[in-house]
């Protein structure tokens, strides 16, 4: 019964903006979405891909998109949020830029994109992880 009720809260949660108690980590993504060619590439390829969100279901971990448009225009508290989110994690303006985060801690932990494949990029959270344990 367990492992049907906890992602059903888990779910319950997240869709009324509660914190989520079943997620120890975050993956922020810097990207710039209406501009960037290399982090479009990285939605259509990785992000979006099932092997990938599983992953980072079944290892308590978030995805947070901080998104700098060029485009489109964002509210001011949005932007003055992602402003904030890029000082903190020490962002220096390549798109795209991973950054897997605790949320018990201010340790962090950038993630290199050599080649954005999901293979590639779980194996390299993964390593990651184990730093932030």
């Amino acid at each position: 019964m367990y492992r049907v009720v906890m992602p059903l809260l888990c779910l319950f949660l997240v869709s009324f903006s509660f914190p989520n108690p079943c997620t120890k980590y975050q993956l922020i993504v810097f990207e710039g979405s209406d501009w960037c060619a290399s982090c479009r590439k990285l939605e259509k390829n990785v992000l979006s891909d099932s092997a990938f969100i599983t992953f980072l279901q079944n290892n308590q971990i978030e995805l947070l998109k901080v998104d700098f448009p060029q485009r489109q225009k964002q509210p001011a508290d949005l932007k003055k949020k992602n402003e904030q989110l890029a000082q903190k994690y020490q962002f220096k303006g390549e798109f795209p830029t991973l950054v897997l985060t605790s949320l018990e801690g201010s340790d962090f932990k950038q993630i290199s994109l050599e080649s954005p494949n999901t293979s590639q990029l779980i194996q390299e959270i993964a390593i990651k992880l184990t730093d932030l344990k």
